[in-house]
């Protein structure tokens, strides 16, 4: 049978009883719909979760300071760095204070190398001094000084002075988590009208234990050391600000709980829908079988097998799931926009997205299609003469 000939004899199948087929190919269209959404929430999920865990690095976690204008100093800073030396690596980073010359920028106290052992750097890498001692020093991201057209030991304007630039460093996708990707480095040092850049305010410690696998051991001693009046952040009004903590074992537990919810929630909506479609579909097509005895007899008596009696009706079936994953994943696409503004976590539509919710659908919609099709195959090629 050629293409052209299949193809006519599908729409014939589908033309034939359209009031039957239309609440099924709705139920398939919501399935396939939902499905999409739900894949594209788990690759985000899954993605994030990647990306977070890299920003914090495997023996790292991250301390934030809550509150508007709350943080840490620069004294208590050193002392929380004093308190951990020789079990972690401390780096304490600004919120990015202000932009100037295209560049988001953000002040640094302490070893960021050290702290962001994954990152690469051309030209040279800031160190711990670097953020007390000032100085017209900045490190940009890569890809936003190539943008600038910027290289290493041009002169800059960055955080309302100029700066000459001693590196670039590239993330290699493990930023800084709340951070922008490209932010500009600058020493830390102190606050206006003293040595270094004025950052007021430190609101983020970023920490690495030295130790593989004493991550959490620093962790415990920094929580201890949180409690005292001394290491407690400050606000705007000088009141302890309270700390938020973001660890590897907290991001996973987090993705986790919500990847569990969009995989119940919306996996059970989805798969009850597609379900109901396929069964629906499956004993219309058995119906369908009854009705077309004589014209399946007929075919038989002028020479198709019966393969292609059942393939005829299983192309029936997979064709309708097809055209209803094309419709949804083109919605999908130009609603993509709107969706990212209303839906309450973020979507990721990869080839995965389409293509899982695909095969599931038609592997779902097959086996139930394989029902009719072989009721189909089983009729004689002398019921189509005597009927």
């Amino acid at each position: 049978m050629s293409g052209r000939a299949l193809a006519g004899d599908i729409w014939e199948g589908w033309r034939g009883h359209p009031g039957r087929l239309l609440p099924v190919f709705v139920a398939l269209l919501g399935g396939m719909t939902a499905l999409m959404v739900m894949w594209a929430a788990l690759e985000a999920l899954r993605a994030e979760a990647v990306q977070l865990e890299a920003g914090l690095g495997a023996d790292g976690f991250l301390v934030e300071a809550l509150g508007d204008g709350a943080g840490w100093s620069v004294e208590q800073v050193e002392g929380i760095r004093d308190v951990l030396a020789g079990q972690a690596v401390v780096c304490a980073i600004s919120d990015e204070i202000e932009r100037d010359g295209g560049f988001r920028v953000a002040g640094i106290v302490g070893d960021l190398t050290g702290a962001r052992t994954g990152w690469k750097w051309t030209g040279r890498a800031p160190d711990a001094v670097d953020g007390m001692r000032g100085g017209s020093l900045c490190w940009l991201e890569r890809g936003a000084a190539a943008r600038a057209g910027i290289q290493v030991g041009d002169v800059v304007a960055v955080g309302g002075r100029a700066c000459a630039v001693a590196g670039l460093y590239e993330t290699g996708g493990a930023w800084i988590p709340g951070m922008s990707a490209d932010v500009a480095f600058v020493p830390g040092g102190a606050g206006r009208g003293g040595r270094g850049t004025a950052v007021p305010k430190l609101q983020r410690l970023l920490i690495r234990a030295m130790v593989a696998g004493e991550v959490e051991a620093a962790e415990v001693r920094l929580r201890e050391e949180l409690t005292g009046p001394w290491s407690r952040p400050l606000d705007a009004h000088g009141q302890e600000a309270a700390c938020a903590w973001l660890t590897p074992e907290m991001v996973l537990g987090e993705v986790r709980h919500w990847q569990r919810t969009v995989r119940w929630g919306g996996g059970l909506a989805a798969g009850l829908a597609l379900g109901l479609a396929a069964i629906t579909l499956a004993c219309l097509q058995l119906l369908g079988v009854r009705e077309r005895r004589t014209e399946i007899g007929l075919r038989r008596a002028l020479g198709a097998t019966k393969g292609e009696v059942a393939g005829l009706f299983l192309v029936e079936s997979v064709g309708l799931a097809l055209v209803a994953a094309a419709i949804a994943g083109g919605g999908l696409l130009l609603a993509a926009p709107w969706l990212a503004r209303v839906m309450p976590l973020p979507l990721r539509f990869t080839w995965g997205a389409w293509a899982g919710p695909l095969g599931m659908a038609v592997g779902l919609v097959g086996v139930c299609a394989a029902i009719p099709a072989r009721a189909a195959a089983a009729i004689e090629p002398a019921t189509g003469v005597r009927e």
